[in-house]
C-alpha cells in the first residue's frame, strides 16, 4: 500500500471535520484546514504521478511540465 492510497480518505476527513466544526471554529482555522487539505491533495497528485511514471523520457517529460 503506497501513501498516497493511505491518505486517500484524509482530505475527506479534514474537511467533513471542518464543516462539523464550523459553529465552534474561526474563519482562521476553517482556512487553516483548507490549506491543509489542499496540500495534501498536491501530495496525492504529485506521489501519482510520480508512481506511473515510467523509465521512457515521455513520462519524465510529462512530469517537468506537471512541476
Amino acid at each position: 500500500m503506497t501513501t498516497a492510497t493511505r491518505l486517500l480518505h484524509l482530505p475527506v476527513v479534514l474537511v467533513a471535520l471542518a464543516f462539523a466544526a464550523t459553529p465552534l471554529a474561526s474563519p482562521l482555522l476553517l482556512a487553516l484546514a483548507a490549506f491543509a487539505g489542499g496540500l495534501l491533495l498536491a501530495y496525492r497528485c504529485l506521489a501519482d504521478l510520480m508512481s506511473a511514471e515510467h523509465e521512457t523520457t515521455v513520462g519524465q517529460t510529462v512530469f517537468r511540465h506537471y512541476l
